[in-house]
């Protein structure tokens, strides 16, 4: 779903005025959040191996089930804020891969 949103949000938005790619949305969702859920005033960046800045960001295949909810409803509430059309997605398979 957060992938699926995700991509929506790179073929309709840009940022700052630059198209992003998917991966690049799912890096500015997961920092801003970051950024509301600690309180935190600026984002922790880092000198990486290449002399670049980087930022250490928190894993989304290490969140837990209500902290990707709750990233998932931060990025849609900031889609849908910002005119974004939103998919409407429907599974047909349940977790263990079986058609409900």
């Amino acid at each position: 779903m957060f992938h699926a949103l995700c991509g929506d949000v790179s073929k309709q938005m840009t940022l700052n005025n630059e198209p992003l790619k998917l991966w690049q949305w799912k890096n500015v969702f997961v920092s801003g959040h970051w950024m509301v859920t600690t309180g935190a005033k600026e984002s922790p960046l880092i000198r990486g191996i290449e002399g670049e800045l980087l930022n250490i960001r928190e894993s989304t295949s290490q969140m837990g089930k209500k902290r990707m909810s709750s990233l998932i409803e931060y990025s849609t509430a900031w889609a849908v804020q910002s005119g974004v059309k939103l998919r409407t997605t429907r599974y047909e398979y349940n977790y263990y891969g079986h058609r409900e």
